[in-house]
């Protein structure tokens, strides 16, 4: 054998020894997919990675019956896919179920899981844009848990600002500006406090800072009232501030989404009364009075300006006086009356509108 075909068959020989090996491990990997397949575990995929390193890891899942479990040393967080629906579990407890769950991101990726940003909708063509479920395996306190409505999953940009502060910045899944583009959304988690709350769109006042204290500081706030006089006459802003001068505490709901307050003229007994509610994202703000059964609203309300978690925080100030926001009225109404005519009637004890029973 001349000394070509020598090097030529060591050659085969080494490629052959590097073969076998190289066979063995892609016939192992099969197994070990098929094996996990087979045992419901399903795979996910790194669609995407962030160039920023303190962004998330983008992750798409297959939509198979599965499991994908993340966890570190603060605890685990498991999105199941199941026949009918689907389940999250964090620390195996389930903490929100579905048609469909899926997955968006991971921060800062999938072998050391700090924040997950979920994703949630009705599973089918005609669902929509899936909202966001936010979840922090590494709070200072305990597990933190958001479920955003309002914020688009599968296009949130998560920026870290220092050790306990990030920020989400993204989409609305169905708010839109008077333009119909969707609105904006920003959002700021703080693991210090435990809190993750919507950024103003405006940056007229910072309502945050006035949670807790009477209605009247905010309203006596230069740069707070002007969001109020935008809508309504000097005039009608006094009277609105008279008309809550015995009242509880602001409170804010939906992740400081809304700010509401509520209260009464002196020595009214309750007539007049007077709320408001600010919607930090929107810009939008509700503003009225309930005097003699009627609700006295400061400016036109549309029905543009109420989206269903508007309407429910509007519906919880009215409900005290016996009234309901009427969608196919688009205006306020009284409950009793509007609910007697599709035959329902209000239960106190259910705290539910019920059929009329026939006396």
């Amino acid at each position: 054998m001349n000394q070509k075909s020598k090097v030529f068959a060591n050659a085969s020989v080494n490629k052959i020894m590097w073969g076998i090996p190289l066979a063995i491990g892609i016939i192992c990997l099969g197994t070990f997919l098929v094996q996990n397949y087979d045992n419901d575990a399903a795979l996910y995929f790194i669609s995407s990675v962030k160039s920023e390193a303190d962004q998330a890891t983008e992750i798409s899942t297959l939509n198979q019956k599965g499991k994908n479990v993340f966890f570190n040393s603060h605890g685990s967080v498991a999105i199941i896919n199941g026949d009918n629906s689907d389940t999250v579990e964090l620390n195996g407890v389930e903490i929100f179920k579905a048609d469909h769950i899926g997955l968006s991101y991971i921060y800062p990726n999938p072998d050391s899981p700090e924040i997950i940003i979920a994703s949630e909708d009705c599973g089918g063509s005609s669902c929509g844009r899936a909202s966001a479920i936010f979840i922090d395996l590494q709070n200072n306190k305990e597990p933190l848990v958001g479920n955003i409505p309002e914020l688009l999953a599968s296009n949130v940009k998560l920026i870290k600002q220092d050790t306990n502060t990030f920020e989400l910045e993204g989409v609305s899944t169905f708010l839109k500006n008077e333009f119909g583009d969707f609105t904006p959304i920003k959002m700021r988690y703080s693991r210090s406090s435990g809190s993750l709350n919507f950024i103003p769109q405006s940056s007229i006042a910072d309502y945050g800072v006035f949670v807790g204290q009477h209605p009247d500081t905010l309203l006596g706030n230069a740069k707070a009232r002007d969001v109020f006089l935008s809508k309504m006459s000097a005039q009608q802003f006094k009277k609105l501030r008279y008309n809550m001068s015995v009242s509880g505490a602001v409170a804010t709901y939906n992740h400081g989404r809304f700010y509401v307050a509520n209260g009464m003229a002196p020595h009214s007994g309750g007539d007049p009364s007077a709320f408001f509610i600010i919607d930090v994202v929107r810009d939008v703000f509700i503003a009225g009075t309930i005097s003699k059964g009627d609700f006295i609203s400061a400016y036109d309300l549309s029905g543009e300006d109420l989206d269903p978690a508007t309407i429910d925080i509007l519906n919880g100030q009215l409900a005290e006086f016996g009234m309901v926001w009427a969608f196919d009225l688009n205006r306020v109404v009284n409950r009793n009356v509007y609910l007697h005519s599709f035959g329902m009637e209000w239960d106190a004890r259910l705290n539910r509108a019920v059929p009329i029973k026939k006396k």
